[in-house]
């Protein structure tokens, strides 16, 4: 039900960003992420492949969706963690610093799960981050970023995206 809910915002908003700009810039992107889960007091590596598909509709906000997947667990004293996949939408306000690089937030919510030998959680958060990218002459932006996708009293998840993007 909560993912229904997600997509629904993300319809909203979209259509909302959309009467407002006739053509959106589309992108898509491929990155790693170097998350880390906190269970308790514990740390467990837990990293991600992402995609993401968004639309820039001015030079200073974006919309985006994403999609990750864990790709590899972490263990210690007998208890695993992984990151099965988060879905998440974000608002991207961006910040040109030249014609080249961009600073930006993202803002939005993420619904995590991950795995554990003791059972599996999943539940959703607001998810925030911040980040830079530098822009290719050929249609791709590299960028680098530090995302936070969960955070409540016991479990919370966040690190660094690296990756490419490009534009459509």
């Amino acid at each position: 039900m909560k993912k229904v809910l997600c997509f629904a915002a993300a319809g909203l908003i979209a259509a909302g960003a959309s009467a407002q700009s006739s053509q959106p810039q589309l992108y898509g992107s491929a990155s790693y992420g170097l998350l880390e889960t906190e269970v308790g007091s514990t740390d467990f590596d837990t990293p991600t492949l992402n995609l993401a598909f968004g639309g820039k509709f001015n030079p200073n906000f974006a919309l985006e969706g994403r999609l990750g997947f864990g790709v590899g667990d972490d263990s210690e004293n007998g208890f695993e963690v992984e990151i099965e996949d988060y879905l998440a939408i974000y608002a991207k306000p961006i910040l040109p610093v030249s014609d080249v690089v961009s600073v930006y937030a993202l803002l939005g919510l993420a619904e995590t799960a991950i795995d554990t030998n003791f059972g599996d959680e999943d539940d959703d958060d607001f998810s925030y981050g911040i980040g830079i990218s530098a822009r290719l002459n050929n249609g791709i932006d590299l960028f680098g970023e530090y995302i936070s996708l969960y955070d409540d009293d016991n479990v919370e998840i966040g690190g660094i995206n690296l990756g490419a993007s490009m534009r459509f």
